[in-house]
């Protein structure tokens, strides 16, 4: 619930959604429960990748557990968001041909709102490696790489599969 608190204002200020709209608002509850079961399919898959021992269910559970942490996470997101650099960029879709103007960037608020966004992420990285490892029974090396392998596949399919389809709400 919480975390479906956090992730609407961003589909609705940088996506566009229409979550006034029954069907894309549902669309859009499905599309983040399946983000979340996402969480706990890569928590297997890579677990399994590094020899751990966690069975499927476990790391369904356990995925569900991690996915609280995302309204913290997405803390440092929405102050950085604050920059209009950085939000003309998101608005943009990360298109990275249509930078913004640099000039228009406000430095401190960089700065502030990146360390902040280093500090939580850094402690929702500890916070992860500690269940991981729990789950899994392995060490902090097979620990971090699982945690990489999990969050590099989710920023794939992130991007090349959530953002898409809810930017294909857009259009609904």
């Amino acid at each position: 619930g919480i975390a479906m608190a956090v992730i609407l204002p961003e589909e609705v200020l940088y996506l566009h959604v229409k979550v006034q709209q029954p069907t894309v608002f549902v669309t859009s509850l499905i599309l983040t429960a399946l983000g979340f079961c996402q969480v706990g399919f890569l928590l297997y898959i890579a677990g399994k990748s590094v020899a751990g021992k966690g069975q499927f269910g476990e790391c369904m559970l356990t995925g569900f557990y991690l996915t609280a942490f995302l309204p913290i996470a997405l803390l440092g997101d929405y102050m950085l968001m604050s920059n209009s650099w950085v939000r003309d960029l998101r608005l943009a879709g990360w298109d990275f041909r249509k930078l913004p103007d640099p000039t228009a960037m406000d430095l401190a608020t960089m700065i502030l709102a990146s360390i902040v966004g280093i500090a939580l992420q850094f402690w929702v990285l500890v916070k992860t490696l500690s269940v991981v490892r729990r789950l899994h029974s392995v060490g902090i090396v097979r620990g971090l790489v699982l945690v990489f392998i999990g969050s590099i596949v989710y920023t794939v399919l992130f991007f090349l599969v959530f953002e898409p389809a809810l930017r294909a709400l857009t259009h609904l």
